[in-house]
């Protein structure tokens, strides 16, 4: 898909780089149409002499400024090195209004880190407070997450089916290749390494309706179409 072919907006970069050359101009136009010996002439040369090295270093820092303009249409917002950062997550939690979707390996540690009634952090019920808000929350997890290792999740997911109608967890059969987590209108995507763990791995938060995080969210909702429903 190439991304890079949309007409860009007009940069706030280019505006100002236009609005500086044509100060130059006026303040050099004025300059020489001073008297020599003028106050008002010195003022004009020396403003002038300064506007051009301003200009010239802001030129060299241009491909810079393409490459932010680049990241701008990824929608890229953050890099994070890992997902240990249960601060970050529970804000966007916190913050959502209309959906939270977790594609993941089992839920385990989302579900202790956000919907643990014996929790004494501020971010341990935020998922709870969600639901009780109507937020809706989807978990996508393979089928290996129904494992006699993880029965404390599954019975917790069971709870959660019961209690809140805006809750719902499916199961897909293909084993686990992305992290997915989705909270209105932020996502953040990462791959999974085997034989790590996926709260080490890197992730990348992303708009939602960026380039990068669309095929992700089709991806997701391809995945959870085709499965079913748990009873």
């Amino acid at each position: 898909m190439k991304i890079f072919n949309a007409v860009w907006w007009v940069s706030k970069a280019k505006v100002v780089l236009f609005i500086m050359i044509a100060v130059l101009i006026a303040t050099l136009s004025l300059f020489f149409d001073g008297a020599q010996g003028n106050k008002m002439t010195a003022l004009f040369g020396g403003f002038s002499t300064g506007l051009f090295l301003v200009i010239i270093q802001f030129m060299f820092s241009w491909g810079e400024h393409k490459e932010r303009d680049k990241l701008r249409l990824l929608g890229l917002k953050k890099v994070l090195k890992n997902k240990k950062d249960r601060a970050y997550y529970g804000k966007l939690i916190g913050g959502a209004k209309r959906s939270v979707d977790l594609m993941g390996k089992t839920g385990c540690h989302f579900l202790e880190d956000f919907a643990n009634t014996g929790g004494s952090d501020k971010e341990a019920k935020v998922l709870l407070k969600a639901l009780g808000e109507g937020v809706r929350v989807r978990f996508l997890l393979p089928e290996t997450a129904k494992g006699p290792k993880n029965e404390d999740t599954t019975q917790h997911i069971e709870i959660l089916n019961s209690e809140y109608k805006n809750f719902s967890c499916r199961y897909f059969p293909a084993p686990e290749c992305h992290s997915i987590f989705v909270a209105d209108d932020d996502v953040i995507i990462g791959p999974f390494f085997p034989g790590a763990r996926s709260m080490n791995t890197p992730a990348l938060h992303v708009r939602r309706d960026a380039t990068l995080s669309k095929c992700y969210l089709d991806y997701f909702d391809e995945v959870w179409d085709k499965c079913a429903p748990e009873s």
